[in-house]
């Protein structure tokens, strides 16, 4: 049960490393390879960008759906781990 615990923590720091560290820190090199500005431009209006993320929301709701995986799939697939 420690051990299990023990992978939790890991998986913890390793989580937080990615998304706190690492990922801000290319993302700002990045930014200052291609020296941005403050402002960016909007390639699409506000109404046309929020009609498009609704289209993506559906899209990735009906794909979503279609995967048919119950908790038992998980379950098998962390006791096989």
């Amino acid at each position: 049960m420690y051990l299990l615990s023990l992978n939790y923590i890991f998986q913890a720091f390793l989580n937080l490393l990615i998304k706190v560290i690492l990922i801000p820190f290319f993302l700002f090199k990045v930014v200052e390879k291609i020296k941005l500005d403050g402002e960016v431009s909007m390639y699409l209006n506000i109404a046309n960008s929020l009609l498009f993320s609704i289209l993506i929301v559906i899209f990735a709701f009906c794909i979503s759906n279609k995967i048919n995986i119950t908790g038992e799939v998980f379950a098998k697939i962390i006791r096989n781990a």
